[in-house]
């Protein structure tokens, strides 16, 4: 079901019950009945952030951009929910920090501080109300805070070694769900996050991943690869290796590397830790 779909069925009660009462909503059946691919939790977020008639998603003009700045200097540049209600033009928290957030460049990283002010945050306001916990952090939206903590602060989460009973809790929801569908697939093996089943999934339990021995011809082409696309392009390179995921790849050419260097003079090539870093630093590509 498409999101105007969505808005077509809540639009047959009266607008004005959901301007007061979202939570009125049976947004366990609404999903089952009519958007059989979300969650209900998906469903309360795509209204009241994209589909709400209320929602203002007019263009930005200047003025309101100069107003918002105001606003959000008055506060600090925290509490977007309560810059959106003294901007008081129908904006969601999330575009007021959008717009705000345009001012600055690139992706910021988060600090010891932030991650501190963060888990203090959750645990005050648990893990529902992100908005509210973005206003403790200066330059944070709900969206950041949200996929901080899941994606890395949540002491909940599961590192290390991968037991039995988590592979095969993750191959039943992967044959239930399909690859792909991760952030539900996780919600059967606790612990785990969307990534780290993506990552277990693609990398070990798929059955198209080769587990045999390197041959000759494969080292060969993997060299060549190496060559044509570049060092640390591991998922370009993978993809033209029939089988081989991005990190056996990365892992085989270490091994490919180090037997050179051992065959030649170490003066003339770069330390074991040097080509070392220099693989692995771009490993994410």
């Amino acid at each position: 079901m498409q999101s105007n779909q969505l808005l077509d069925t809540v639009l047959e009660k009266d607008s004005q019950y959901f301007l007061i009462n979202v939570e009125g909503l049976d947004w366990c059946e609404l999903s089952k009945q009519y958007v059989q691919n979300k969650t209900p939790e998906e469903c309360i977020i795509q209204w009241t952030t994209h589909e709400h008639p209320s929602i203002n998603k007019s263009e930005w003009t200047a003025a309101e951009t100069r107003k918002l700045r105001q606003i959000a200097s008055r506060h600090n540049n925290r509490n977007w929910q309560r810059i959106a209600t003294e901007l008081n033009t129908n904006r969601t928290a999330a575009d007021c920090f959008k717009q705000w957030n345009k001012q600055t460049s690139g992706p910021r990283k988060w600090t010891k501080e932030e991650d501190e002010i963060l888990a203090r945050a959750v645990d005050l306001y648990g893990e529902k109300n992100w908005q509210q916990i973005a206003g403790c952090l200066e330059n944070r939206s709900g969206q950041q805070c949200l996929h901080r903590w899941t994606k890395t602060m949540n002491p909940a989460i599961r590192r290390g070694r991968w037991k039995s009973e988590e592979d095969e809790a993750l191959k039943n929801a992967v044959n239930m769900y399909g690859v792909g569908n991760w952030v539900k697939i996780q919600k059967f093996v606790l612990g785990r996050t969307d990534v780290q089943c993506r990552e277990r999934w693609m990398n070990v339990l798929s059955p198209s991943v080769k587990k045999d021995p390197w041959t000759e011809e494969e080292d060969k082409e993997l060299k060549r690869l190496v060559g044509l696309i570049g060092v640390g392009k591991w998922s370009k390179i993978s993809a033209e290796m029939n089988g081989r995921t991005d990190n056996q790849c990365w892992r085989r050419y270490k091994v490919l590397i180090k037997q050179d260097d051992e065959g030649e003079s170490t003066t003339n090539t770069p330390s074991e830790n040097e080509s070392e870093k220099n693989l692995k630093g771009q490993h994410s590509s």
